[in-house]
């Protein structure tokens, strides 16, 4: 999160052999997809010790995603989204099934996650766009304000309500779709 990316993915390969843990493999797949490098973190989460990891199904279904391969990704959000308290395993999946024009499964997916986390920040800017998208705009100028309350000032948003730029925003946040202010903040310097 402090730039210093390349010193980071170095410890953690040298570190990997040594610890030869699920979680760990599985954690490093997650950097990966912050750091937008998605067919490296398919690789790593799909083909190393990450795999048994609890984490693995959400992450390696976001990079699937992101690379374009929708089957594959709503089959592992699907399943990383039956655990209720994956909150990012949701919002995966509701990103998932709005890009495949599904809206309604799409907003039922944000308001769980709203439901347990109702300031969660990605899943207000989703809600907002497909607020928008359909139709309900006072509704998503409603959700659009509380993502500005919120973690707007790290991404800086316009004064209103501006689909283009939600979409353009989840876009260029690339993998990351954590609500702590560190990821926000790393997100709002991405590309």
């Amino acid at each position: 999160c402090l730039g210093r990316g390349k010193e980071a993915f170095a410890l953690m390969s040298r570190n990997e052999p040594l610890l030869a843990s699920p979680g760990f493999y599985a954690w490093h797949g997650q950097l990966l997809l912050l750091a937008g490098r998605y067919a490296a973190a398919e690789a790593k989460l799909e083909h190393s010790p990450a795999a048994p990891s609890g984490m693995t199904p959400c992450w390696l279904g976001a990079a699937k995603l992101r690379l374009g391969k929708m089957a594959a990704a709503l089959r592992l959000l699907r399943k990383a989204a039956k655990n209720p308290s994956d909150l990012e395993a949701a919002l995966w999946l509701a990103e998932a099934l709005r890009l495949s024009g599904r809206p309604r499964a799409s907003m039922k997916e944000i308001r769980r996650v709203l439901s347990a986390a109702p300031g969660h920040p990605w899943a207000l800017l989703a809600a907002a766009l497909l607020s928008g998208q359909a139709g309900r705009a006072a509704e998503a100028v409603e959700l659009f304000s509380a993502f500005r309350a919120g973690a707007g000032g790290l991404l800086k948003p316009p004064r209103r309500f501006s689909a283009a730029w939600a979409e353009a925003v989840l876009k260029r946040a690339g993998g990351c779709r954590r609500p702590e202010r560190h990821f926000i903040a790393f997100a709002a310097k991405a590309r």
